[in-house]
């Protein structure tokens, strides 16, 4: 079984680091997960100091670093960083009921180092943590 760093949100809908477990059956040889439908793609690129405003994921997205560094930083200061080879599946959303507060919820992004970012981004159908 392995699992993928997730930002989520908790009770509050407060943004938080988490892991989503994803068992895998043999197949031939192979060890597969069971199926995650995805909705469209993108390739993203962000520019040496990039940074984002506080927000949240909306759709759930699965990203996957190609080159550069991505530095994930929560509302409560916890920051991760995510190089080359790395993926994580940002979820974090409010119900239709709470309205986003840039000051309590969501995370930042920013690309740390010299070496801008490359990663694809994949939007995924239904996923929960």
């Amino acid at each position: 079984m392995d699992s993928i760093l997730c930002i989520a949100c908790d009770e509050h809908g407060n943004s938080i680091f988490t892991q989503k477990e994803f068992p895998k059956s043999e197949r031939n040889g192979m060890y597969l997960s069971q199926q995650i439908g995805s909705k469209n793609f993108r390739i993203r690129e962000s520019a040496v100091n990039y940074a984002s405003d506080w927000h949240m994921a909306g759709d759930p997205t699965l990203i996957i670093v190609l080159h550069g560094i991505l530095r994930i930083t929560l509302q409560n200061g916890l920051s991760m960083d995510f190089g080359a080879g790395d993926l994580f599946i940002a979820a974090d959303n409010l119900d239709a009921n709470t309205p986003f507060d840039a000051t309590v919820h969501g995370h930042r992004a920013e690309v740390i180092g010299k070496v801008s970012l490359k990663a694809i981004h994949i939007k995924l159908d239904q996923f929960e943590i």
